[in-house]
């Protein structure tokens, strides 16, 4: 959810709320990240050298974060990952891609690291002060304020990832990936990570090349989510597919066509789910409460349930 899909409904009414009630404080204020259960959200004003938590309980702007030396701007940072507790966060900057976290209690830089650019960033918190950090072919692991621990190769293939760690004593790292295959084509995989060493490495789906040679197909991983209510043996990841198609008009123009998949996993055993929803165009989940909804460009929403997943209607505007 902390990444910024103008369609989850929860970022919408948050983004509305900041700019109708922040302009005072911040010019042209912009809402960067939030989660739905965590206390903080980070807000930052075009061109602002700064980095601000509100703090939602109040609704008012509590403290600034530090940011790295290099850094000209807070909104050179596009993508977030926050702790379980919401009480720390880590940040990417795709213009340098170099990594950054933060104490959102103190607003004090506890991490600044780079990367090497290959795709969007992969982050995650991890029990007993850790942050995994991925945007390459090899994830490093951290002490947070601290060193570098463990540094796992994956793949020069990889070309999309995400990462889960349960919220157990023992820091782990469940990971679904996408992984370039031949071609044009693409292949899913999990996998866990203890302790630096990948383990219980299983493939997943096949995505075919395009049919056509003109067409290019890509293939990005958008969230992997807990189900509400459940225990941390299953997850929901959601992996979209774009297709760049070559039509002739009066000349060469792009024409885009985009396929939403959702997929469950075990992460405890690292294997997908033989079950999987295809939806037409692009998506993303949301936790609402007790039920992990899926929202469609237009705002509309459906209610995922599973394993085997199942998706119904959630709005009343979807049915008839």
């Amino acid at each position: 959810m902390a990444r910024p899909v103008p369609y989850s409904i929860f970022l919408t009414d948050l983004a509305r709320w900041v700019q109708a009630n922040l302009k005072a404080k911040i010019k042209s204020p912009a809402l960067l990240a939030a989660e739905p259960w965590a206390p903080f959200a980070l807000v930052a004003g075009w061109d602002d050298q700064r980095i601000h938590v509100l703090d939602r309980s109040k609704s008012e702007i509590v403290r600034s974060l530090s940011l790295p030396p290099r850094i000209r701007k807070g909104t050179d940072f596009r993508r977030f990952t926050f702790s379980a507790d919401g009480l720390n966060v880590a940040g990417y900057n795709p213009n340098d891609a170099s990594f950054a976290a933060w104490s959102l209690a103190s607003g004090e830089l506890i991490h600044s690291s780079d990367g090497v650019g290959r795709f969007q960033a992969a982050m995650a918190f991890m029990p007993g002060g850790r942050l995994a950090l991925c945007d390459g072919p090899r994830i490093h692991t951290f002490l947070l304020g601290g060193e570098l621990l463990y540094t796992t190769p994956v793949s020069d293939d990889l070309r999309s990832l995400l990462m889960f760690s349960p919220p157990t004593t023992k820091p782990t790292l469940c990971c679904v990936a996408v992984f370039r295959k031949g071609l044009g084509g693409h292949h899913l995989h999990t996998f866990v990570v203890e302790h630096g060493e990948i383990t219980q490495r299983r493939e997943g789906p096949y995505r075919a090349r395009p049919e056509d040679a003109d067409d290019n197909k890509t293939l990005a991983l958008g969230e992997l989510v807990n189900i509400p209510g459940s225990t941390e043996r299953i997850l929901v990841v959601t992996e979209e597919e774009r297709l760049d198609r070559r039509a002739r008009v009066e000349e060469w123009e792009w024409d885009d066509e985009y396929k939403t998949r959702l997929l469950a996993v075990d992460p405890r055993r690292g294997m997908f789910y033989p079950t999987e929803i295809e939806l037409k165009g692009r998506h993303c989940l949301q936790i609402d409460g007790t039920e992990l909804l899926v929202i469609d460009e237009r705002g509309f929403k459906r209610r995922l349930t599973g394993v085997p997943l199942r998706i119904e209607n959630a709005d009343w505007r979807l049915t008839g």
